[in-house]
């Protein structure tokens, strides 16, 4: 189960906070799976629409892929500026072409103030995001990116959009019976 479940405030999301399906996933943003998934996510939130909650926790493995860790800052300090889904996605759509150099760039073409940037590498809340993300991950059992959760529980399927479908659609019937 996940520990601790989804908060507002604290995680990010895409989507209709109320939704009666909560896609939660732990990512590494260097992962080439977590990448692949994405789109299917995506296409997933267009499909369900109001019935979808996305959420995102960071679950970076530097020991396997030595920028994950990097993309995770550049991504909070976005976030500190509301840019977190941006720059989320444009390290995705670059994934094949990440340096350490690159993350500022990254944020310029995405509108982050530069000067914040640099500021944002020296702030706690930035790295006590990744930090307790990476902690609620190994409270709920995971131990590789991506790990999923819908409705609180891992899914343990396919990770393509066809059977993501037919699990959120079951957990949505699910929760509509206990409501």
């Amino acid at each position: 189960m996940l520990h601790p479940i989804f908060n507002a405030v604290r995680d990010h999301y895409q989507g209709n906070q109320f939704a009666p399906v909560e896609l939660l996933m732990y990512s590494d943003l260097q992962n080439a799976a977590c990448a692949a998934i994405y789109p299917a996510i995506k296409h997933l939130m267009c499909t369900m629409g109001k019935d979808l909650k996305f959420v995102f926790r960071h679950y970076p493995a530097p020991d396997k892929h030595p920028l994950s860790l990097e993309a995770a800052i550049a991504t909070e300090i976005a976030a500190t500026q509301g840019k977190f889904w941006e720059m989320h996605d444009i390290i995705i759509e670059n994934q094949s072409s990440l340096t350490r150099t690159i993350f500022p760039y990254l944020a310029s073409a995405i509108g982050v103030e530069m000067p914040l940037y640099e500021e944002g590498r020296r702030r706690k809340q930035v790295f006590h995001k990744i930090i307790n993300d990476y902690e609620s991950g190994n409270k709920s059992c995971v131990d590789v990116a991506p790990t999923i959760f819908i409705n609180g529980r891992k899914y343990n399927g396919h990770l393509h959009y066809a059977t993501l479908y037919k699990t959120c659609k079951y957990a949505m019937t699910i929760s509509q019976v206990h409501a």
